[in-house]
């Protein structure tokens, strides 16, 4: 009979014993971080995430119940410190009221906390009220986080460590368009070059590898 395997909170090391040679770590951080990879069609257009949450009036009390995981690092200090200050209490409205409040959960989704806003409408700006599409990253199932948020001694994330949050989401945005405007300029060209057949499956496929 095996031994059931002990519960943990992640990896029982610190320093990786198999370091890559190659790569650029940082980067694979922020890919992990913020790449969609193109969910966000799904998550706004068939799931209607944004919408729902809205008619909802879907609070972040209720997102943390649910189990959303939330970067604390991503929320600006002042709306860091409110909240801080309404998890040391019962969490009811009167008590906690912005946790308790559905425009709260639209900041928290803006400012990148877990589920990824993506700057749709291109206007430089990250607001899902605006009609910005979400999407979800690996982070969302595959991420493990501390306490921090409960302790006031944590030093307080910088604007420009937000601001470069930001522009990461914005690069990343910028780089899908760039990859979509460029497919659609080669489908015609793929599509009537010299009878050969391309399939469907083919011409998607290229997208996918990359």
């Amino acid at each position: 009979m095996q031994t059931p395997h002990v519960a943990s909170d992640g990896p029982g090391i610190d320093v990786n014993p198999n370091p890559h040679q190659i790569g650029d770590a940082t980067r694979g951080r922020d890919v992990y971080r913020f790449e969609t990879f193109g969910n966000e069609g799904f998550w706004t257009d068939a799931a209607r995430l944004p919408k729902g949450m809205m008619e909802a009036k879907f609070t972040p009390k209720q997102a943390l119940e649910a189990g959303l995981q939330v970067d604390i690092e991503a929320v600006d200090p002042a709306l860091r410190k409110t909240l801080e200050s309404e998890f040391k209490t019962d969490l009811a409205m009167q008590n906690a009221p912005m946790l308790n409040d559905p425009k709260t959960m639209v900041a928290l989704v803006n400012a990148n906390v877990g589920i990824i806003p993506k700057d749709s409408n291109n206007d430089k700006k990250l607001d899902i009220m605006a009609g910005d599409k979400v999407g979800i990253s690996c982070t969302i199932c595959h991420t493990i986080m501390d306490k921090a948020v409960f302790d006031a001694a944590i030093e307080m994330p910088s604007k420009s460590e937000i601001q470069r949050r930001k522009a990461i989401v914005q690069e990343i945005a910028q780089r899908k368009r760039a990859e979509a405007e460029a497919e659609m300029l080669l489908l015609p060209t793929l599509v009537s070059s010299s009878f050969k057949r391309i399939s469907i499956p083919e011409i998607f496929g290229r997208a996918d590898l990359r």
